[in-house]
């Protein structure tokens, strides 16, 4: 998929799509006890899927239609990408990038963008597919460029002053045949399957991992899990 036509597929999901609360996501219990120590807090790519609450957080976006309905429910939205961000060294406390980092030509330029506007001791928190081995037509209709390798992206995180204090893995069963489903219906009924993941599928999903989802201080060299998520605190 080209950086244009995941554009537009991406502004075609904001548009038949809702804002979630925060609070529907696994991650929330993670994330909520570090609230009240960061004011200062930008999530970046979050579309209609925010992990931080709306009211009051800055929301760095590349689509319109999502920045419009992030800005009704008060939030602050930005037109800006993860690698050029418009704020001053050290400005924020807490920075979140979820499902996006592996949409990105490159990435090496968030991850140092990032470092640079969170301040020290300051909260960087992300969600990425994982495990290359795993890659499927999904992947492809999805836009993606890469899946991270759990070591790699310790090192990753490591190489611009970040040490992961909570890691999160995704659930692993059943997960290349759920997705070859999910290809195969979004290659052929588009609209469908967009609203079907919107409504249904993903709300679903989010509400059973709740309860099995396990955590971690550490990102396990030899995780098979398909995703994960990661929150770091900038040294």
């Amino acid at each position: 998929m080209s950086d244009t036509s995941q554009a537009a597929y991406y502004d075609r999901v904001w548009t038949l799509g809702h804002v979630w609360s925060p609070q529907a996501w696994p991650e929330w219990s993670i994330i909520a006890p570090y609230l009240e120590s960061c004011p200062r807090r930008l999530e970046i790519g979050a579309g209609l899927r925010p992990r931080l609450p709306v009211k009051d957080t800055l929301f760095a976006e590349i689509s319109p239609i999502a920045l419009d309905k992030l800005r009704g429910r008060g939030g602050l939205p930005l037109l800006a990408s993860a690698d050029q961000l418009p704020f001053p060294n050290e400005s924020l406390d807490m920075v979140g990038a979820c499902e996006i980092l592996e949409h990105l030509p490159d990435d090496e330029p968030a991850f140092a963008e990032i470092g640079r506007v969170l301040r020290s001791g300051g909260i960087f928190f992300l969600s990425v597919p994982m495990q290359p081995a795993l890659w499927t037509r999904h992947d492809d209709l999805a836009g993606h460029y890469r899946r991270y390798e759990p070591n790699a992206l310790t090192v990753q995180l490591a190489r611009y002053g970040f040490q992961v204090e909570r890691f999160s893995p995704g659930i692993a069963g059943g997960y290349a045949r759920l997705k070859s489903l999910g290809a195969w219906f979004l290659g052929r009924f588009p609209r469908a399957a967009i609203l079907l993941e919107d409504r249904i599928t993903m709300p679903l999903g989010a509400r059973a991992q709740k309860s099995i989802r396990r955590y971690e201080t550490s990102i396990p060299p030899d995780s098979t899990a398909p995703s994960g998520f990661v929150l770091c605190r900038k040294q």
